[in-house]
């Protein structure tokens, strides 16, 4: 489609939180339209087809399911959503009875300081700190802990906020969609406005119109909702004339950590032997280690999920080398007899992905009001949203709906005025 020269409220970016503004305004009958980088919608949220079972490269959990909308949105839009719990809910660890009891009581230990130390924070008046500051010296599953942040997180406990954690919003209802989180999305947007394969630049705020240069040309509006992932903010990939300093300075404290997905096509002889929905931890001993779930949605596919450093250099190897890394790891669980044969089925890097560098946002120990300031309009023309700028549901896409919805209704009214 050629680019409009003129609308009423652009959106950058046309992922949950873009999708979701966009909804609001379309059915409101504003000029609105998204201009989306990629050559498809949904941003993070990513659903490939195989042989019928979709899979999500991006988010695919329905986290906090029973209030998130994302859910009655699926229930209209006909999708079938999976209310169970997900098995690392209850993992079928592989160590042994007495070592699966030390690594619980490791982890409730952990969970019991840091819930201690945070609630000091929360209710009094004692500085932020990294959630590490609640490791029990010398124990030898801190190494498996930050396994597990790596997962949350996408990075180490050293490297998070303890408020910012502490702020987080979890009814522990993880629920997942069986044609993949990333088809919904995509879905609900699917007939809005939207320029794709449009980078934009800058954005110029100096005038009586927001000026929006683009690769594809320019785009004057009277509003702009800005939805990109709080990296490139950081890196100045959009820039602003006049400058937005303190938005640059708040993203950067709001890093995306690394996370990656790699889908395999497990052997027969695996299947057969291997319940439906097993999932495993590859090292109790080491944070460099996948969670892998087998035979997802009762398939031949094995999900496997890499987190923090061991993200990145999954990525670099490509996609083979991450298949051999996992079934290195398998085969340790389950001998190699059973381990060999898996075939890699795809990967996405959003770590090297230019419209994405990283997974989803933490807050540096400190820097949990951060959210707050990146969220903030600039002079009521120019609004924030994405996960990121979410105080209680920061890192999901539910969080990133929820703040479209805020900055839609607060244009919304702007325009009104």
């Amino acid at each position: 489609m050629p680019l409009r020269n003129e609308v009423d409220v652009a959106i950058i970016g046309a992922g949950a939180a873009g999708i979701a503004a966009a909804r609001l305004l379309h059915e409101a009958e504003i000029d609105v339209v998204l201009l989306e980088a990629r050559d498809r919608i949904g941003g993070r949220a990513y659903t490939i087809d195989h042989g019928g079972t979709g899979l999500d490269l991006g988010c695919g959990y329905l986290h906090s399911g029973d209030i998130n909308p994302w859910t009655g949105i699926a229930e209209r839009l006909g999708f079938e959503i999976l209310r169970k719990a997900p098995p690392w809910a209850e993992d079928s660890r592989h160590y042994g009875a007495r070592l699966n009891l030390e690594i619980d009581e490791a982890w409730d230990g952990f969970y019991e300081r840091l819930e201690e130390l945070e609630d000091a924070r929360l209710h009094g008046d004692a500085p932020d700190l990294p959630c590490s500051a609640a490791f029990e010296a010398g124990n030898r599953f801190n190494e498996m802990l930050n396994a597990l942040s790596g997962f949350i997180n996408g990075a180490p406990w050293s490297a998070v906020s303890m408020i910012d954690h502490a702020r987080y919003v979890d009814t522990n209802e993880n629920w997942r969609v069986r044609a993949g989180y990333g088809r919904l999305i995509h879905t609900f947007g699917k007939d809005l406005p939207v320029q794709l394969s449009t980078v934009v630049q800058t954005v110029r705020h100096d005038g009586e119109f927001l000026r929006i240069d683009t690769a594809r040309g320019t785009i004057d509006a009277k509003k702009l909702i800005v939805t990109i992932p709080a990296t490139l903010l950081a890196a100045n990939a959009l820039r602003f004339a006049p400058d937005l300093p303190d938005k640059r300075a708040a993203a950067a404290n709001l890093p995306l950590g690394h996370v990656t997905k790699l889908f395999l096509r497990m052997p027969k002889l695996a299947c057969d032997l291997l319940p439906e929905e097993t999932h495993v931890l590859g090292r109790c001993d080491n944070a460099r280690t996948g969670s892998y779930l087998m035979r997802l949605h009762g398939s031949n596919i094995a999900e496997c999920f890499f987190p923090s450093d061991l993200a990145l250099d999954i990525e670099r190897g490509g996609m083979v080398a991450a298949a051999d890394y996992a079934m290195c790891e398998l085969g340790a669980i389950y001998g190699t007899r059973l381990s060999q044969g898996f075939e890699p089925i795809a990967m996405h890097g959003w770590n090297a992905d230019p419209f994405s560098r990283g997974g989803y946002s933490y807050a540096t120990p400190g820097n949990a009001d951060d959210r707050a300031i990146l969220a903030a309009p600039i002079e009521d023309r120019i609004y924030f949203a994405g996960e990121a700028t979410s105080r209680e549901a920061f890192s999901t896409a539910h969080g990133a709906y929820a703040s479209g919805v805020i900055a839609a209704r607060a244009c919304l009214d702007a325009l009104r005025c």
